[in-house]
């Protein structure tokens, strides 16, 4: 008896399922606000060569405003965190966090071609904005010196920099307001003064940059 109702209720669920899956078309809202939630891996960064450098955390959340079916803007809020293991004396780690903004124009590529399938989508986005680099131990370090100040502009005993962001989105598309993303993004970073590995006290010359490679969620109101 129990296994027929728990067929039965399978039964009514699938069928259930199938008719939603039927009303939707697989396309979203086209126009409106949005949110987003990124959860993923960072890659490569700049170092020293008394270091070695794995992939870090990611993350990273926006909130945008798509202003018909193909632009929009958005602005995003991000993390990302380095571990250094230095190769001279094993063992010994350092971490530096990177905390930054962006805004950012949004491009839905199957739209704009017109080669979209439905329950799928393609978006590109570009931006620039603001980053800052930390170094908690070394900041401490540097601190604990009676009458030390920090010079610099900005957070003081931070690397500040300038970055620049392209990336591409393909979007898995569950309903007309939930999509699942997966990024891939390119970040180009300016005026960053060091080297992750902030106790080596390496200087960093021209243009550095890093990789993203994220899961997660869209919401569309």
């Amino acid at each position: 008896m129990k296994t027929g109702l728990l067929i039965a209720a399978l039964a009514f669920s699938f069928v259930g399922t199938a008719q939603n899956t039927e009303v939707f078309t697989g396309e979203q809202t086209k126009e409106g606000v949005f949110f987003e939630y990124n959860m993923g891996a960072r890659f490569a960064g700049a170092k020293s060569d008394q270091v070695t450098l794995d992939a870090g955390l990611h993350m990273n959340g926006a909130i945008g405003y798509m202003f018909n079916g193909i632009i929009g803007i958005r602005g995003v809020l991000g993390l990302n965190t380095f571990k250094t293991v230095d190769v001279i004396d094993l063992g010994v780690e350092d971490r530096s966090y990177m905390i930054g903004t962006t805004l950012e124009g949004v491009l839905s590529i199957d739209q704009l071609a017109n080669f979209g399938t439905p329950g799928f989508g393609l978006m590109y986005h570009m931006g620039f904005g603001f980053s800052s680099i930390v170094n908690p131990s070394w900041k401490e370090d540097k601190l604990a010196v009676a009458g030390f100040n920090f010079e610099d502009p900005a957070f003081k005993g931070n690397d500040d920099v300038v970055n620049i962001v392209f990336g591409l989105t393909p979007q898995y598309i569950i309903s007309d307001k939930i999509s699942i993303n997966a990024d891939f993004s390119f970040v180009l970073l300016m005026k960053q003064d060091h080297t992750l590995d902030r106790f080596n006290n390496v200087d960093v010359e021209g243009t550095t940059n890093y990789m993203n490679s994220s899961v997660g969620i869209t919401y569309k109101l």
